[in-house]
């Protein structure tokens, strides 16, 4: 089994190079349907992204401000490139284990505890956790029995 896990990472293109060095020189257009606001943010990403290199989505949102509706409108005018990358991953997902500690001498245990190490030491000495999970017994008993080292 396996899962693709996709990030999407924004470039500078070389035409927001450009508008990034027009607007230092001449400042922002008159002209533009974007509030003053709005050209401000668009800026600062072109600035973030000034140094060629690509930056996540997530990160690049969260330094600038800018939201995913602007970056849109910025990949429209060719002055963002955007990259997807996809890297498989494996889908099994960790199993907890509870294993018996060496040479642990509890002083005193209820039966639902000893029931537990019982099983343990019948498994040879570890078990998933949600196979004793299944066990008619409360969730707290291994809890205790963790927290206490045993």
């Amino acid at each position: 089994m396996a899962e693709v896990r996709r990030t999407v990472s924004y470039r500078i293109s070389e035409t927001g190079q450009t508008i990034l060095f027009e607007g230092s020189q001449q400042g922002s257009s008159r002209r533009s349907r974007r509030t003053p606001e709005e050209q401000n943010i668009e800026y600062t990403v072109l600035n973030f992204l000034s140094d060629g290199e690509p930056a996540k989505s997530g990160a690049l949102r969260r330094a600038t401000g800018a939201s995913q509706e602007l970056l849109t409108n910025m990949l429209r005018k060719k002055w963002l490139l955007r990259e997807t990358d996809a890297a498989p991953r494996d889908a099994r997902r960790l199993v907890r284990f509870a294993v018996l500690v060496a040479d642990a001498r509890p002083p005193k245990l209820n039966a639902n505890q000893l029931a537990i190490l019982a099983e343990l030491a019948g498994a040879g000495g570890s078990l998933p956790v949600p196979v004793l999970r299944g066990f008619d017994l409360p969730a707290s008993t291994l809890q205790t029995l963790v927290k206490r080292a045993w």
